[in-house]
């Protein structure tokens, strides 16, 4: 498939290319879920990106 429509169909169905790649190449979902995860938290507030962090911090511990 070209670029262009992979492009097409992501902005099509509202999700990233990245995460469309991701479900298509299973060597690449890896990374592709690392930049939708980004992405996500680009958009938090500070006080969000904290709580988040020690969420994460604590299903670490485990």
């Amino acid at each position: 498939m070209s670029l262009r429509i992979l492009t097409y169909y992501a902005r099509l169905v509202g999700c990233s290319l990245d995460s469309l790649v991701g479900d298509l190449e299973p060597e690449y979902a890896e990374t592709a879920l690392d930049r939708e995860l980004y992405q996500a938290i680009l958009k938090l507030d500070t006080e969000t990106k904290e709580k988040l962090l020690k969420t994460i911090e604590l299903w670490s511990k485990k």
